[in-house]
C-alpha cells in the first residue's frame, strides 16, 4: 500500500542517516544498466551485505533533474553540467565509439571522423550530439543526426541500416548481440566522462557519500578500456 511504501522509504532514510542497513537508490540510463551499472551494484553488495542497491532506468535528459527532486539517491551518466544542488564524481573518460551494419569484411580498429559526418547518426540524447559537436570545434558539420534514446531500438536500427550510432566505449558489451560493428572514433578522438551524481547538503550520514566512492572505483575497473582495439 502507499502507507507501507512510505513507511518502508522513511525507515530506510533513518537507517541510512544512522549509517546502518538500508536501501540505496541509484538511476542510470539504459545503456549503463544494460553494460555495467547491475554488476557494479551486485558487487558492491558482496562487500557490503547490509546495503542494498536498487537500479532505477532514466533516460539521459532528464537524470539529474530526477535526482535533484529526490527521486533517487544517486544517478550515474555523461558529464553534464548540472545546478549548484547537485555535487559531480568523475569516474572515467571513455572513448566514442561509431557502430554501424556488419560488412563481409573485417573492419580497421579505428575510423576517422571525416569518413562519418555525412552519415545518418544516431544519439542517445541530445547533450551527446551537442558534446560530439563540441569536441570537433568547427573541423566537420555533422550533416544528418537524432536522438534516439533507446540503445536497443538504436542498435536495430543500425543492424537494420537505418542509421549509425555513435555510442560510448561500453556500448560494444550491448551491440555483440546484434549484427553490427564497432570502430574507435579518432580524428580527434572524442572522450565521454562517465560521472556519478549525488545531491549536496544530504543530512543521510556518510553511507551515501562512502558508496559514491566506493561504486565509482567499481565502475572504473569495470568499464575502463582494457587495450585501444575497437572491433567486434
Amino acid at each position: 500500500s502507499v502507507v507501507q511504501a512510505h513507511d518502508t522509504a522513511m525507515e530506510n532514510a533513518r537507517l541510512i542517516q544512522d549509517d546502518k542497513r538500508g536501501a540505496l537508490r541509484i538511476a542510470g540510463t539504459q545503456l549503463a544498466n544494460a553494460t555495467f551499472l547491475f554488476k557494479a551494484a551486485s558487487l558492491y553488495e558482496q562487500q557490503n551485505p547490509a546495503i542494498k542497491i536498487n537500479v532505477f532506468d532514466n533516460d539521459a535528459e532528464t537524470l539529474q533533474d530526477q535526482l535533484e527532486q529526490g527521486a533517487f539517491d544517486m544517478a550515474i551518466g555523461p558529464r553534464r553540467h548540472t545546478s549548484e544542488a547537485l555535487e559531480t564524481i568523475d569516474i572515467c573518460t571513455v572513448p566514442m565509439y561509431f557502430v554501424s551494419p556488419k560488412c563481409g569484411d573485417t573492419p580497421a580498429e579505428s575510423v576517422r571522423w571525416a569518413d562519418v559526418v555525412h552519415r545518418k547518426l544516431l544519439f542517445p540524447d541530445s547533450k551527446a550530439a551537442l558534446h560530439v559537436i563540441h569536441y570537433l570545434d568547427g573541423r566537420y558539420a555533422l550533416d544528418d543526426w537524432s536522438v534516439v534514446g533507446s540503445s536497443t531500438t538504436a542498435l536495430a536500427m543500425v543492424e537494420n541500416d537505418r542509421g549509425c550510432m555513435v555510442s560510448a566505449y561500453y556500448s560494444r558489451k550491448l551491440a555483440h548481440a546484434y549484427d553490427v560493428q564497432c570502430q574507435r572514433l579518432v580524428d580527434p578522438e572524442v572522450g565521454m566522462t562517465l560521472s556519478l551524481y549525488v545531491r549536496k547538503n544530504r543530512n543521510d550520514g556518510r553511507l551515501v557519500r562512502d558508496a559514491c566512492a566506493a561504486l565509482a572505483s567499481i565502475i572504473r575497473k569495470i568499464v575502463s578500456p582494457a587495450d585501444d582495439s575497437g572491433s567486434t
